[in-house]
């Protein structure tokens, strides 16, 4: 039984080169160069498989993927992308992606990835950390400073409380964080991965 596989790229070179590369391995292939395409290929007959890339003319490739996860029967989507992000990748699986994959790839991950059902919790799990680090018992003060400013202005909900160190907030007022203009002597609780 031959599987369809829908591919949504628009590097042709690249797509030719899945193109063939699926098809030796037993695929039924068709190629898309936009989500409007895609969605239109979609829609006139069922796949079984989508690759997506994310960065398209037009329509973004999150756009593609909730349209062909919408279709009944939906297919199997995996994104691949050049331009990989935390952000899009949870917003990809989030609007129906299977797996998200980072530019370059090849043949064989891109079909591990349409037969993975589930996470792997073997995963490893980067070295750097994205919190407060503490040193000796006690908060590093530069890279808890550093933690702090790489967020965005303070928001609703956020308690600030005194703090050793100053961390500068972009075009922060004192009404924003209870502080000097251009910054404040204040921490704020309930960023992502602060310390209390």
């Amino acid at each position: 039984m031959s599987r369809h596989l829908l591919i949504v790229e628009d590097d042709a070179a690249l797509a030719t080169t899945l193109m063939e590369s699926f098809a030796r391995r037993g695929y039924q292939v068709s190629h898309a160069g936009s989500t409007e395409e895609g969605i239109d290929l979609a829609q006139g007959q069922p796949f079984d498989l989508a690759l997506v890339d994310l960065k398209l003319p037009g329509r973004s490739g999150l756009e593609c993927v909730q349209a062909l996860a919408a279709l009944d029967p939906a297919p199997r989507i995996v994104v691949l992308t050049g331009f990989a992000s935390i952000a899009t990748a949870v917003e990809a699986i989030k609007l129906g992606a299977a797996h998200y994959l980072a530019k370059p790839a090849t043949t064989s991950e891109i079909e591990a990835a349409f037969a993975r059902d589930s996470g792997d919790p073997s995963v490893a799990v980067a070295a750097r950390r994205t919190s407060c680090a503490r040193r000796n018992g006690k908060r590093s003060r530069r890279r808890c400073a550093t933690a702090i400013s790489t967020y965005p202005r303070p928001r609703d909900g956020w308690a600030c409380t005194d703090g050793p160190w100053r961390a500068s907030w972009p075009r922060n007022t004192s009404a924003e964080v209870g502080g000097r203009a251009g910054g404040s002597n204040r921490r704020c609780r309930g960023l992502p991965g602060s310390v209390p």
